[in-house]
Order: C-alpha cells, then structure tokens, then sequence
C-alpha cells in the first residue's frame, strides 16, 4: 500500500472521534432554526442579512431550501443596491443549482456573480465566483474551462492570503483531474489541499475528502482501501443526516460491490442510494446511480430490469447536459437489444449512442484546441515580456559590471599603494624593533652574568653580632664563644692569614724591633 493509504490509515481514529463530536453539534442545525425562526417579521437590511445566512448556511443541507431564501434574497439585495451580498447569493445559487442537476442554471448564475464582482473589482468575490463555475463546469464534462476556472480563483486566493480557501480550490482541482481520470493528479492535489490547510476539522469537508480519496483509490484498484475511507464517511453523514453525502456514500460502496462481483450486496446499496437521490431531486446523482443499477443487473440477468434503469438515466442525462452518462446509457441500450436480436432498435440506440460520443469528444477537443490556442499565445507573449526583459537586464548587468570593474580598478590601485607603504614601515619598523630586542637582550645578558658572579662571590653577614668588648669574642647562635676568625670563616667564604700589626709586634716582641732597629741603623 502506498504512502497515501497509510497516512488516512493512521488518521481514521481521529476521523471517528471527530465525526462522534460533529454529530451532537450539529445534527439539529441550531442556529438555523433560529433564523429561520427570526426570519418572519423581518424586513430590509436585517431580512437580507438572515437569509443570507440561510442560503449559505444551508448549502449542503437542503440545497433546494437555500435556492429558495437565495431568490427572495436577491430580490431583497437588488432592491437595496448591494452589490456585494449580491455576487455571493448568485454564487451560493450557483453552487446549490450544481448539487441538484440544474447545471445550466448554475452556470447562469455563476456568470452573473462573476460579472457583479468583477464591476466591484472585489478579488475575493471573483474568486469566489469562479470557484463555482469550476464546480458547474466538471459535471458538465468542461474540465478545461473547470480548470481555468479554479486556477484563476487559486491566484486570487493565494494573492489575498485566504489559506482555507486555496485548500478548497486545490481540493476542487483535484476533482478535476479525479474526473479526467488522472487519479494519481488527483491525490496529488487533494495532498496539497491537506498540506495549505491542515486536515479538515468540520464535518462536511471531512466527509467531501473521505469521498475524493476513496473514489480515486477505488479506481486505482486499491478496493479494501476506497471501502474503509466511503464507510468511514457514511457514518458520519448518516451521524449529521447529510442525506445527499449518505447516497454517494452508498453509490460508491454500490460500486466497490460490484467490482468485486457482489451484485445483490451491490444492488442494495445502488437502489438505496438513488431513492434518497430521488428525494432530494438531485439528478446527477440519479443519473449515475440508474447507470451503475443497469450494469449490476445485466451481471444477474435481469435485461428488463437494466433497460428500465438506463432509460431512466439517459432521459435525466439528456435533459441536465451529463454527456458522459448518456454515452454510456445509450451504449448499454445498444448492446442489450442487439444481444436480443432487436437490430432495429439496437440501431436506433447506437446511431445515439454514436452521437452523444461525437459530441463529447468534439466538445472536448474543442476545448483541448482552445486551451492549447491560449495557452500558445500566453507563451508567446510571455516569451516576448521574458526576451524584452533578458535584454533590458543584460543591459543594466553590462553596464553595471562595467561600473564595478572601474570601481574595482581604482580601489585596487589605492590599496594596492596603502598596502606597499603600510608594508615598507612595517619592515622599517620590524628591523629597529629587532635590533633594540638584540641590544637589550646583550645588556641583559652582561648584567646577569655579573650579579651571578656576584652572588657566587659574596656571601654576607647579617643581624647584630654579640662581641666581647675585651678578647673581641663572638657569641654563636648556641650560645657558646668563639673567636672572631672562626666565627667568620664560618659564616662566609673569607679565609684568614695571621701575622702581627707593628703595634702588637713591639707589644709583644720588643727584643725583635730593637735588633731590628739596630740592623738598620
């Protein structure tokens, strides 16, 4: 399975509690029970602003009901001259006309809020009207101008900053290519949806991407996986009574079923689904059930049975402008009575049948060479503003690199001489520093050798020395006397040599001087 699979795996917890929540708060619609309570008694502004509340309000609920307070509030706005409230009613009608079939209508009003918003030059109203003509345009089959439709509302979005409303149309894109049959485009965009917005927390889109993803899983063969995400969402559309999202709930499992060659389970599923289409009057809905009730009965058998389902939705289809469906009803019908040897009616049908396909692939291939033909000339012009701007900017880019190269230049030669001057004295003033280091380092050499030499010769004496004031004794440190050479000698490094002064000589030899004295006389 792949990545996208496991991601809506992981998030089904979520989705349960979400829907259990969503059912107590909104499945008896409180608030609109109070408009609509409020509505009567009411008049202008104040009238307008509840039935604008109601047609938006009721939308997916009961579409029918939301055209009918979107009418009598466009009278009301028209009468009052607001533009604005105007364009969103033509837009919510637009939108509840495509939910019941009326698609013409839909694109009527469509275009009449697109025109409204344009001549108020108001960007989110544009966006908001060709969101809905997007939406009119795929049931129809018009999925070139569908997509130009979104595109165009996608940039106006994105330009005015509306996240929750890019999500919506990237949503609405996806169906596009989900229509297309581009189904791995399609969860490409419905993946972005996710990624712009965050996954949806209110119900109704909960279910609308339940719906987008299974449907697409479903026709990329992943069946158990389009189940689970359909049953998770008619659970909780059966929670909030959303009737019309029950029956394509129903329509796709009746799909599912019949894949797997379950037709009775698939049958139950199909006719359930139709009746509720049936009382909602939605005659999309109808047509494609009536289809896929047609298919399921010819797998049991039940010719009559199938030719009665495919009438029924190939005169829907012809009258709504579903081409698609009526291609496939008309080729049914063929089949069925030429397999019975019918070749007259089989003939009839098929010259139909032949028709309707000629008509969708010319439609569609005249909106191919109409999308190709703007899509050239929007290239063309593009190429034309993008050349003009090459060559505007290689102009500026060549002038400007000629400016800089100059500027270059002069810089380089300044600097050039503030770097040989700032290195001449820095060398001058490196070799003076480097002869008063070696100056210096010789004179301090000079002096250490001299005081260590000093040091080795001297040794000193220091303190009070107690000293016999008669034989000059000395006292040491024990306390003991000694005699003044030894005391000496003992503590410094002097050595004595003894002899006689003159004075103690006739002191103590008189008998020496006088010979002496006599010798020299």
């Amino acid at each position: 399975m792949d990545a996208c699979s496991t991601i809506f795996r992981s998030a089904t917890r979520f989705l349960l509690l979400l829907s259990t929540i969503a059912g107590l708060a909104v499945a008896q619609h409180p608030t609109l029970d109070s408009l609509r309570a409020a509505l009567p008694g009411t008049s202008g502004k104040a009238r307008l602003a509840i039935l604008f509340r109601l047609a938006n309000g009721l939308e997916d609920i009961n579409p029918k009901e939301a055209i009918a307070h979107g009418a009598e509030g466009i009278e009301l706005a028209i009468a009052l001259g607001d533009s604005a409230s105007l364009a969103t009613l033509y837009s919510s009608a637009a939108y509840c006309y495509s939910t019941i079939g009326e698609f013409t209508t839909a694109i009527e009003f469509g275009n009449r809020s697109l025109g409204v918003a344009t001549a108020l030059q108001d960007k989110k109203l544009i966006a908001s009207a060709n969101s809905t003509l997007g939406i009119a345009s795929v049931y129809i089959g018009q999925y070139s101008y569908a997509l130009e439709h979104h595109l165009i509302a996608l940039r106006l979005r994105e330009e005015l900053g509306l996240v929750d409303a890019q999500a919506r149309t990237l949503n609405n894109i996806g169906l596009v290519y989900h229509n297309l049959g581009q189904y791995d485009n399609a969860i490409t965009y419905y993946n972005r949806a996710i990624e712009r917005r965050g996954f949806p927390t209110d119900s109704v889109r909960v279910i609308r991407f339940l719906h987008n993803i299974g449907f697409s899983e479903f026709k990329r063969g992943h069946l158990d996986e389009a189940e689970r995400l359909h049953t998770l969402a008619l659970r909780i559309s059966e929670r909030i009574k959303y009737e019309g999202d029950v029956a394509y709930a129903l329509f796709n499992l009746g799909l599912i079923a019949t894949e797997r060659k379950e037709y009775a389970a698939a049958l139950r599923q199909l006719e359930r689904a139709r009746s509720l289409y049936r009382g909602l009057s939605r005659k999309h809905g109808i047509v494609q059930t009536s289809n896929a009730i047609g298919i399921v009965q010819l797998h049991l058998k039940r010719q009559d049975r199938a030719i009665e389902a495919f009438k029924e939705a190939a005169a829907i289809a012809k009258t709504t402008r579903v081409p698609d469906q009526l291609v496939v009803s008309y080729d049914q019908l063929h089949r069925i009575y030429a397999a019975r040897g019918d070749l007259k009616r089989s003939f009839e049908y098929f010259k139909q049948y032949a028709a309707a396909k000629d008509s969708v692939f010319n439609t569609k291939e005249s909106e191919r060479l109409a999308s190709l033909a703007v899509s050239l000339e929007r290239l063309k012009f593009q190429r034309e503003v993008d050349s003009l701007n090459q060559q505007q900017q290689l102009a500026t880019l060549t002038l400007e690199k000629s400016r800089i190269q100059t500027n270059l230049l002069l810089v380089g030669a300044v600097s050039l001489l503030v770097i040989v001057g700032a290195l001449y004295r820095a060398n001058r003033l490196t070799k003076r520093s480097k002869e008063l280091v070696e100056r210096k380092n010789a004179e301090l050499g000079r002096l250490n050798t001299e005081l260590q030499t000093s040091i080795n010769e001297v040794k000193t004496l220091s303190g009070l020395l107690p000293i016999c004031s008669g034989c000059k004794k000395i006292r040491n440190d024990r306390g003991y006397w000694e005699q003044l050479e030894s005391y000496i000698m003992t503590h410094s490094e002097a050595e004595f040599t003894h002899g006689l002064c003159p004075d103690c000589l006739a002191k103590f030899y008189p008998e020496y001087i006088k010979r002496k004295d006599a010798a020299d006389v």
